[in-house]
């Protein structure tokens, strides 16, 4: 985790693309794995809405389970002060340590987890009979190293 950010949340968010939540995540720095890998009609979940007094179903698509992911740390390329960054540690020592120094065995500096890449991300299939009404979105991640 950096600092006290979330890495990754997941699940059911009852919410489409572009609504309320995943808005305020994306302004905190979140990425929506589903909205940037999987086309934008494809649902996570059915539901079928019968009308009444009438012999018609409606089926409704939604896309309402995400999986966000924190892709870079809480500070870096956001214009955010160092003191946010660091959360009250002495600056000079922290940089001291993310800058690193030539070691006796040659390596330089010390590599820290800078955020989250998504490299695929999908809606699976078969789950909608007998399981859930909702469609599974598996992604995976893979965490970013670097030198701050």
């Amino acid at each position: 985790m950096f600092g006290k950010a979330i890495d990754v949340v997941v699940g059911d968010f009852n919410e489409n693309d572009g609504y309320g939540a995943l808005e305020w995540l994306k302004g905190q720095g979140y990425t929506d794995a589903l909205a940037e890998h999987v086309r934008g009609n494809r649902e996570t979940m059915r539901a079928h809405v019968r009308i009444p007094l009438m012999q018609h179903t409606w089926e409704r698509h939604f896309r309402l389970d995400h999986i966000v992911y924190l892709n870079r740390a809480i500070g870096s390329s956001t214009g955010q002060n160092e003191d946010e960054v660091v959360r009250g540690k002495d600056k000079r020592k922290e940089k001291e340590e993310l800058s690193g120094s030539v070691g006796e065995e040659g390596s330089v500096g010390k590599q820290i987890m800078i955020g989250w890449r998504c490299d695929q991300c999908c809606v699976m299939k078969g789950f909608e009979t007998c399981a859930s009404d909702h469609q599974p979105v598996l992604a995976t991640l893979q965490m970013r190293f670097g030198r701050e």
